[in-house]
């Protein structure tokens, strides 16, 4: 479908070429997908489809965490969405409590424009949301709209968003609730985050912009993978007070053994494989 999506919607034989070496070097499986909408010539941008793109997402994963959890949505006293790229009214979390009919009087919150730090940006606000108001339980829904945001000009490191990025999302619960102690995979210990938007190079490195041709896209530049390994550092000096027992850092584990080492990296690739970002 992502083929298709580029062949029908640009005309231009280089940024065609572009896209498919990219994607042929990704790894994608056949399982991950594009929003129906894009293979349609010319694409039809609209809001409506925007926001049935982000539902369909989003309504799955909560109702099925629900249903994995056995929580009446009820129960929910706050509720977090972010979607970096999309922030319509009524936002992503307001249509989340009006799905199940989540009581009056819940906590709610959307967050837009984060970039790829929204998920811990939702976490570390469920923290302390969660640190003030005791006894409470905090659900965190997390996607990004493709629709409105497909690229169809030709500059290349805003091409690079209709290749990196694929249609899914994610759900989780965030409890204070003494109760929950017991049934809870893990507790969250410690949470770091270093802001780096006070240095340029960093500021520019994931940015929306128009083209040359009027076209809005989400240009990538080259210095991101020096922007992501100086907040990488950042993290890890941050973290090393902490003396935690294991730090488990993406695209790489230091200090572990290399039988663990091994089985990480397979898990991150087939992670990436079925769903990517």
């Amino acid at each position: 479908m992502f083929l298709e999506a580029v062949f029908l919607n640009n005309l231009d034989p280089a940024s065609i070429a572009f896209q498919i070496k990219i994607l042929e070097k990704s790894g994608f499986s056949e399982e991950i997908c594009i929003p129906p909408s894009l293979p349609r010539v010319p694409i039809r941008k609209s809001l409506p489809l925007a926001v049935e793109e982000v539902v369909t997402v989003i309504f799955s994963v909560v109702s099925d965490l629900f249903k994995k959890n056995s929580i009446n949505p009820k129960a929910i006293d706050i509720v977090i969405s972010n979607a970096s790229m999309f922030c319509p009214t009524p936002s992503l979390s307001s249509m989340i409590v009006i799905k199940f009919r989540i009581r009056s009087n819940v906590m709610s919150f959307h967050l837009s424009g984060m970039g790829c730090s929204a998920g811990i940006i939702s976490v570390g606000l469920a923290k302390d949301l969660l640190r003030v108001h005791c006894n409470s339980l905090a659900l965190i829904a997390s996607t990004e709209s493709l629709h409105l945001n497909w690229y169809t000009g030709k500059n290349p490191p805003m091409l690079l968003t209709n290749c990196l990025f694929r249609m899914g999302g994610a759900a989780i619960l965030l409890s204070s609730r003494k109760g929950d102690k017991s049934k809870a995979k893990y507790e969250l210990q410690h949470l770091v985050r270093t802001n780096k938007a006070q240095d340029d190079v960093s500021h520019a490195c994931v940015y929306q912009d128009v083209d040359s041709e009027n076209k809005v896209g989400v240009s990538i530049s080259k210095g991101i993978l020096h922007v992501a390994g100086a907040a990488l550092k950042a993290n890890i000096v941050a973290l090393g007070p902490l003396q935690q027992e294991y730090s488990l850092i993406r695209k790489g584990v230091y200090r572990l053994d290399d039988n663990l080492h091994n089985i990480i990296k397979e898990l991150e690739r087939k992670i990436l494989y079925h769903w990517f970002n």
